[in-house]
């Protein structure tokens, strides 16, 4: 079928037309109404855009891209599918919209900005929602989406409707039904002179005539003012022709500079030609001196990889030096506790040994003064420690002797004056013992300080020799190890052979000097024993 162009702006230059066989409507009541129920028809789209899927009538958006993909597989420049729609990139919309507008004209359409063009485009053609430019710059995005795909669709909608309205089976139903040629024919008989319309006709036909005519004489006056404007909106567009020879001008002049324009560019280039041929050379150069630079880095590589490892090598005989030193320290420090623990060791035997000397004596001065514990005592091996049902059987000895002493005590009264005697004697000789120790005290500290002497002048020459040592290792020539190894040797024997010198010479003097402290103290038990028995 073919379709005659349609625009909405012809309805409301239409006058008043005359009245057909539609129901009592004329043509023009006939198109608005149809107009009306486009654009509330589409109104209700604007409205319910995101309620579409849910609402039964009204299609959800994926049904929408449907119908669309649907509906251009007629054009196969676009090769559309419905991945595109979904995606929509700016292009694809720009072909979708100029062809929809192109249809809905019918004429070719070309759209100019994006942000500005689709909505004065869809305002002049009745869309009641118009898009912003949030939207219009963000076609692909999921808030933006449905809002486009229902502007599509309403084009593409209302180049369906003007197929189904517009065509030209529809302009024929109309022209049968409303008579119109030959009223028309008619008409001009009448203007004509003609008596055409002397035929009889009943008063409502000849007052609905005069009534048409009236509707056809304003629209011929309406026309005429209108066609008056129109000469007036021509009289500057016709003093325009002068501006538009100049701009003819200035175009011809244009093309003009545009020729020289591509003359300079043709030479242009063929500079560019010509440089991009010495940008190979230098290219070729470039790369041959990069070739040139990484096998130089790669040599120099190698050194550093070579330095690395002998500073790593210097490292680790520095680290193992200094390994050997602390080692050596350790050592040392360990001889030296070794000495100490040794000395104590020799001290805490020693005291041991005194202790049980001690034990053995108390034991005899128990026997030789009381011969009942006798039995007691000799039941004691050698070596034997002193456990507890000796100790109570000793006690209990103890305690009959006590009770023997005890009787005794009368007896021993006699001789208090004799003990005295005798202690007068042992005071004597505690006294002389006393100034054997303090004398053996001062031999001592004398000795120690002779010994002091000695192992400062010991450790100062130790030091000396260490510097040497240090010097001789500092020194390029002296390479000899097991030299230093020697002399490191003999300086530590050394050290330790004055060391246990000084240790043998305070133990003999110790034990010089426990002796004496062990003399006195058996005195002093003696002297002890006597009085505590006198107490008793």
């Amino acid at each position: 079928m073919d379709r005659q162009p349609w625009n909405p702006e012809i309805l409301s230059n239409l006058g008043p037309s005359p009245t057909t066989s539609l129901g009592g409507r004329s043509v023009r009541s006939y198109f608005s109404s149809h107009s009306a129920l486009l654009q509330t028809e589409s109104n209700y789209r604007g409205t319910c855009s995101t309620r579409g899927a849910k609402s039964g009538g009204k299609p959800s958006v994926g049904r929408m891209i449907l119908d669309l993909v649907y509906f251009f597989q007629t054009v196969p420049s676009l090769e559309l599918s419905e991945k595109k729609v979904k995606e929509m990139a700016r292009s694809t919309f720009t072909k979708m919209f100029e062809h929809l507008v192109s249809r809905v004209i019918d004429e070719r359409y070309t759209m100019g900005p994006l942000e500005t063009d689709v909505p004065r485009m869809l305002k002049l053609l009745g869309y009641p929602l118009l898009p912003k430019k949030s939207t219009l710059q963000t076609l692909g995005a999921p808030n933006s989406l449905p809002l486009i795909v229902q502007m599509l669709y309403w084009l593409m909608s209302l180049i369906k409707f003007q197929g189904d309205f517009c065509s030209s089976d529809t302009f024929q139903f109309i022209e049968k039904t409303c008579n119109l040629d030959s009223e028309a024919a008619l008409f001009s008989q009448w203007l004509a002179g003609a008596n055409v319309l002397d035929t009889p006709v009943d008063s409502a036909e000849m007052t609905e005539l005069r009534e048409q005519l009236k509707k056809a004489e304003n629209n011929i006056e309406t026309l005429q003012k209108k066609q008056m404007v129109i000469r007036e909106q021509m009289k500057p567009l016709l003093n325009m022709e002068k501006e538009l020879q100049e701009k003819l001008n200035e175009k011809m002049q244009l093309e003009k500079v545009v020729e020289n324009c591509l003359i300079h560019q043709e030479s242009c280039k063929k500079e560019i030609e010509d440089r991009k041929m010495q940008m190979r050379a230098l290219q070729d150069e470039n790369e041959a001196i990069g070739d040139q630079l990484l096998r130089l880095k790669v040599t120099r590589m190698q050194r550093m990889e070579i330095d690395k490892q002998n500073m790593e090598k210097i490292q680790q005989a520095q680290l193992l030096t200094k390994k050997a030193e602390s080692l050596r320290q350790h050592i040392s420090k360990q001889h030296s506790e070794l000495a100490k623990e040794r000395i104590k060791a020799f001290r805490i035997s020693f005291e041991l040994e005194e202790l049980r000397k001690k034990t053995a004596c108390k034991l005899q001065e128990l026997m030789a003064l009381c011969p009942e514990v006798a039995t007691v005592v000799k039941s004691l091996q050698r070596d034997q420690p002193l456990d507890e049902a000796f100790l109570s059987s000793l006690h209990g000895t103890v305690v009959e002797v006590k009770v023997k002493n005890d009787e005794r005590l009368l007896e021993m009264k006699f001789d208090r004056d004799n003990m005295k005697k005798t202690c007068t004697a042992l005071e004597n000789d505690v006294a002389e013992l006393k100034r054997a120790e303090d004398k053996l005290e001062k031999e001592l500290e004398n000795m120690l300080k002779n010994h002091e002497v000695v192992v400062t002048e010991a450790r100062e020459r130790i030091s000396s020799l260490r510097c040497q040592l240090k010097e001789l290792r500092e020194d390029p020539i002296f390479q000899g190890k097991e030299d230093y190894e020697k002399l490191e040797s003999e300086l530590l024997a050394k050290l330790d052979e004055a060391e246990i010198a000084f240790c043998k010479d305070i133990l003999e003097k110790n034990k010089e000097r426990m002796l004496a402290i062990h003399e006195l103290k058996i005195h002093f038990q003696i002297f002890e024993s006597l009085f505590g028995i006198g107490s008793f």
